[in-house]
């Protein structure tokens, strides 16, 4: 973390430090990038970095450290938006939907949080994931908790395996839908606009077969209902398999020709947008020739 002599520096020049170290961090990692080319663009002496931090792997921990603060602010929002008290995979089946969403319109905070995830110098990378884990935890472990106490788990769950399940969790689904190569399983090494949501209700299914005080049939059958009632379709389709009927509407969208819906729609929020990417796939009109 910083030294005290950071906590006297001008803000404008603390802001310009941040914004290089993001920008080099994010694009190279910690191995390859450069305290040279941080300096050059922040416009300050190299040697002026080490009045401020310890060492590389110190700046390295902190930019993370600020990284995981903006995006802990906006779920910590999304949370409480989300109301965590109603039935517990239920409310991280929306949470993880806002998680997949704020990744897909933050690509600095996702390359961070890549360079982090993949970093392979083993010092750094426990030093910046202990930042990021500890964010983590302060955030899922009292959901977890009083997801429990309300009775939403099974009474011999094992919370620490369900915690550290959520640790890999989270990350993964943070970049694998925007990252090629990372899972190549549930449909995210090349996905669909609505693949993603599906991604996330197959995999909280199984948390909550695993760890659900009602691990009933039905459970699937809610996740399905849920994923067509994103996808905009009719009561009467609720009975079919959510995958088949979000690949029809996408079929009749390709096949009307139809201008596409765009993602980024004026008004809408970010897990608005992300529900619109559900329906519509990114296509164009086909002009006739």
């Amino acid at each position: 973390m910083p030294t005290v002599t950071w906590a006297r520096v001008d803000p404008a020049r603390r802001a310009a430090i941040v914004e290089a170290a993001e920008a080099e961090f994010g694009a190279h990692g910690f191995s390859n990038g450069s305290l040279n080319v941080i300096a050059r663009r922040a416009r300050v002496a190299k040697g002026s970095l080490f009045q401020y931090f310890a060492d590389k792997r110190d700046l390295y921990a902190y930019i993370a450290d600020i990284g995981s603060q903006r995006v802990r602010s906006y779920m910590e929002n999304l949370i409480r938006e989300l109301d965590p008290s109603r039935p517990f995979f239920e409310f991280l089946t929306d949470l993880l939907d806002g998680w997949v969403a704020y990744y897909a319109e933050h690509p600095r905070e996702r390359a961070l949080h890549a360079a982090a995830t993949l970093e392979v110098d083993t010092d750094a990378r426990i030093s910046v994931r202990s930042v990021i884990h500890r964010h983590y935890l302060e955030v899922l472990r009292p959901l977890v908790r009083d997801a429990q106490n309300r009775g939403h788990l099974r009474a011999d769950a094992d919370i620490d395996v369900l915690l550290s399940l959520l640790l890999l969790l989270f990350p993964h689904l943070a970049l694998a839908p925007y990252m090629r190569g990372l899972d190549p399983v549930l449909g995210l090494d090349e996905p669909t606009p609505e693949q993603p949501a599906l991604a996330v209700r197959r995999l909280v299914a199984v948390l909550a077969a695993a760890f659900s005080r009602d691990s009933s049939p039905n459970l699937r059958r809610s996740h399905d209902t849920d994923t067509l009632r994103l996808a905009g379709c009719r009561r009467s389709q609720l009975e079919q398999p959510a995958v088949e009927v979000v690949r029809r509407r996408q079929r009749q969208i390709l096949g009307s020709g139809r201008h596409r819906l765009l993602p980024r729609a004026r008004g809408l929020g970010s897990a608005d947008r992300h529900r619109t990417r559900l329906c519509h796939p990114a296509v164009r009109p086909v002009r006739r020739r």
